[in-house]
C-alpha cells in the first residue's frame, strides 16, 4: 500500500481513477495482436468507411456500433471517414456475423438517410492470423477489399 501511495499519491490527493489514461488505436491494436499471439487467439478487425457526409455523425454510428458489439470490442473513430472495430477472439465467421448486424444497424437507422448516399459505405473485415500475422498486413488486407 505504502509503495501505492507512493507512485500515485495519498487517496486524498485524487482517486486513480480520476487520473487522465491517454492510448491511441495503435498501441491497443498492438496490445490485441499480441494477446492474441500469445494466447494463440484469433483477433478481427472490421473496418468500415463512410461517405464524407457522414463526418458530423461518426460519433453516433461508434455509440451504434459499441450498442450492437461485445464489451470486450473496441470501436474506434479511426480516419476521416473511418470506424475502426477490434474484436478480440473472433475469426472470420464471427466478424462477418458482426459486419452484418452493423450494416443492418445502420441501414434502419431513419435519421440516416436524411443523408444523401447514407448507404454508400464499404465494409471489410481482416483476421489474425488468417489474412496476415502483423498490423502492416492486416491493414492492406483491409484497404484491399475496401477497394474492390
Amino acid at each position: 500500500m505504502a509503495t501505492m501511495k507512493k507512485l500515485f499519491g495519498a487517496p486524498n490527493e485524487g482517486a486513480l481513477t480520476d487520473k487522465y489514461v491517454s492510448f491511441n488505436y495503435h498501441e491497443l491494436l498492438d496490445l490485441e495482436l499480441k494477446r492474441a499471439y500469445r494466447g494463440k487467439q484469433p483477433l478481427a478487425l472490421l473496418l468500415i468507411s463512410f461517405p464524407s457526409a457522414f463526418q458530423e455523425r461518426a460519433g453516433e454510428i461508434v455509440g451504434v456500433m459499441e450498442s450492437l458489439l461485445r464489451d470486450i470490442d473496441s470501436v474506434i473513430y479511426y480516419a476521416p471517414h473511418k470506424i475502426l472495430a477490434l474484436l478480440p477472439l473472433t475469426g472470420k465467421e464471427g466478424a462477418l456475423y458482426a459486419l452484418e448486424r452493423v450494416t443492418q444497424a445502420l441501414d434502419s437507422l431513419e435519421y440516416l438517410s436524411e443523408v444523401p448516399g447514407y448507404n454508400d459505405f464499404a465494409a471489410a473485415v481482416a483476421t489474425f492470423p488468417e489474412d496476415a500475422v502483423d498490423k502492416e498486413g492486416l491493414f492492406v488486407r483491409l484497404e484491399e477489399q475496401l477497394h474492390k
